[in-house]
């Protein structure tokens, strides 16, 4: 082949491949809509190594929600949590390409109706990271849940329950033969007038609340 040729065949190759990606960006962001400035973060991070249990907070399936993004509100959009990374993620309209948010752009968000909220963005002293809103009391108490899944590796059972070497919650498909687990780690934060306390399990969440029976019973049915 000629050295003309050659030159004329990687040209077409080029202009065929910039044709079939402009097509392909323009099926993308006519999915997207109006909400395109969404789908412009990171491609989420795909676990591709054998693991019992997930990353995410609760499952891997995403729901419906809508978010506070960059000072705009956005409805009717797919939503859900990488716990492992501390990551938002968003389903684009074609049902395949799961995008990371930019963290420090997300004011505070729902999935299935519950609330989170970026705390730290929002202006308090707290760690990094994504919130759950669990309880709205009296006296401007609010109570919130962090979750965060810890890949950790051994050869014992950690299917379900919440011991020090169990997984923390119940995975169906779980494999005995591979040893890989996303560990549950659960911890809380209360927001009080002035105060902001932590704990780092359930039950000193309730040691916070030991002379209010009725907060604690409300805590322990959270």
């Amino acid at each position: 082949m000629s050295y003309t040729l050659r030159k004329m065949v990687a040209l077409v190759t080029c202009l065929v491949s910039f044709t079939a990606y402009s097509q392909t960006y323009e099926d993308y962001a006519s999915q997207a809509g109006e909400n395109m400035l969404l789908y412009r973060g990171s491609q989420a991070v795909q676990y591709r190594k054998a693991h019992n249990g997930n990353p995410y907070w609760y499952s891997q399936e995403f729901k419906d929600g809508s978010l506070v993004y960059n000072g705009k509100e956005y409805f009717n959009v797919k939503l859900n949590i990488d716990a492992a990374a501390g990551q938002l993620l968003i389903l684009h309209p074609n049902g395949v390409s799961q995008i990371t948010l930019y963290r420090n752009l997300v004011d505070s968000f729902t999935i299935d109706g519950k609330e989170y909220y970026n705390l730290k963005k929002l202006g308090y002293d707290v760690q990094e990271g994504f919130f759950e809103m669990m309880l709205e009391a009296d006296g401007g108490i609010r109570i919130y849940r962090r979750i965060d899944k810890i890949l950790q590796d051994d050869i014992r059972y950690h299917n379900q329950g919440s011991g020090d070497y169990e997984i923390g919650y119940y995975d169906p498909n779980y494999k005995r033969n591979v040893h890989p687990y996303f560990y549950n780690k659960e911890s809380f934060l209360v927001i009080q007038p002035g105060k902001i306390l932590t704990a780092r399990n359930r039950k000193a969440l309730a040691s916070i609340f030991r002379k209010n029976k009725e907060m604690r019973r409300t805590i322990e049915n959270l």
